[in-house]
């Protein structure tokens, strides 16, 4: 079987650590392997920093960016895109839920169908 390509999982989020915790269990949970979650969070956000420094799993980097001056979702979203080191890219926001399943469904139907990408109907 050939190796499994990176799926970076990219993550913005802003003083919402029981959420941020719940999206990373969701993470954390899902059956495809080669993944990666690419958290990107201000610097004046001392909870979510916090949280994340004592998170011991390599599989979730965290990327703490300025807040001054104050970037958009969008920009923050760039630099997530920027940060990560995947072949393919997931949006993987905080306050979600996500089936353990949802990477391997979505790297089958890319294989399946010989696509270069995919998104979600539900």
């Amino acid at each position: 079987m050939a190796k499994e390509p990176l799926v970076s999982c990219l993550c913005v989020t802003r003083n919402r650590v029981q959420m941020l915790s719940r999206a990373i269990s969701c993470f954390l949970d899902q059956s495809y392997p080669a993944r990666e979650l690419v958290v990107v969070y201000e610097d004046d956000d001392a909870a979510t920093r916090k949280y994340l420094l004592d998170f011991d799993e390599p599989s979730v980097r965290p990327i703490m960016v300025a807040s001054s001056p104050k970037l958009t979702l969008g920009a923050l979203r760039n630099i997530s895109i920027q940060s990560s080191r995947g072949f393919f890219v997931a949006q993987w926001d905080d306050d979600d839920w996500y089936a353990p399943t949802r990477l391997a469904e979505q790297i089958k139907a890319i294989r399946t169908d010989d696509r270069r990408g995919c998104i979600l109907a539900r």
